[in-house]
């Protein structure tokens, strides 16, 4: 294993055992203290790191925290199931502008996962988006052969999308949020869409109970648990997809869903036809 590979392991496991199994002891008196609020600050997280910031503000003021939570989400994303190439083989990445298209990667930390796809997909370009604390150093990461493909940009997935482009993906953020707050991000990328432009998620899809194999469903229950124990959040349904963009709004059409071959993570994609 490699000197990084192995600093991603020791953060990921600094994460789960300093951050994650501590706050699932604090959720069931969260829910009673904040009477089932979806606020991302109203968690077992909360009570146990004694803040009454969210995550990502307590990281943007703890540096070492939030580099050790960069390399954690590293680390998982090779895990079973995870890696990237899983991604690759699931989903025609060089259909996006007929193979040299633009795709904004929103709130991805390093773009470790657009990282592969650009060596899979030598027509198309990436934009690399997140907080400036997450996004800190990722450019000296990126191979040199596609360096010259990757551009970094700060951006708050909140706030109005400033790039026109012909797809944007996201990664391990909608289980993140609560239902009001994944609206939010998904109306936030309405001014810059153009016709035929897509949105794609590479998220949980949780199964009908008794439908995957017994590790795979467990760990997606899991995982729901986690979401609400750090962000009162949780993972989503097929339906629940649906729902989210037709209340964000109904030019988000042809909702698809799937799971790729050997993949923990579902694609959610939809297409904007205003």
């Amino acid at each position: 294993m490699s000197s990084k590979n192995q600093e991603n392991a020791r953060a990921g496991c600094g994460y789960m055992f300093d951050e994650v199994w501590p706050s699932f002891v604090h959720t069931v008196p969260a829910l009673e203290k904040f009477k089932g609020g979806d606020e991302p600050n109203q968690t077992g997280w909360n009570i146990y790191e004694g803040t009454e910031k969210t995550a990502w503000e307590y990281y943007s003021d703890n540096l070492e925290m939030a580099k050790r939570f960069a390399g954690a989400m590293s680390c998982f994303t090779n895990g079973h199931g995870l890696s990237p190439l899983v991604l690759i083989k699931g989903y025609p990445w060089t259909s996006i502008g007929n193979g040299t298209g633009t795709i904004v990667d929103v709130g991805c930390s390093k773009g470790t996962v657009m990282a592969e796809i650009a060596k899979s997909a030598p027509g198309l370009k990436f934009i690399i988006q997140d907080l400036p604390d997450m996004i800190q150093g990722a450019k000296e990461e990126i191979p040199s052969d596609i360096a010259g493909r990757m551009e970094f940009m700060v951006h708050d997935f909140f706030k109005e999308q400033r790039v026109r482009a012909d797809a944007y993906f996201f990664r391990y953020i909608f289980h993140n949020w609560s239902d009001r707050n994944s609206v939010r991000i998904l109306r936030a990328l309405v001014p810059a869409l153009k016709p035929g432009a897509r949105v794609i998620i590479n998220d949980y899809i949780l199964p009908e109970p008794g439908t995957s194999s017994y590790i795979r469903e467990r760990a997606i229950r899991d995982m729901d648990m986690i979401m609400l124990s750090l962000y009162n959040s949780r993972e989503r349904e097929k339906d629940d997809w649906d729902m989210l963009f037709r209340e964000a709004d109904p030019r988000f059409r042809n909702v698809k869903t799937w799971v790729p071959e050997g993949a923990m993570l579902g694609v959610v994609e939809a297409t904007w036809v205003p």
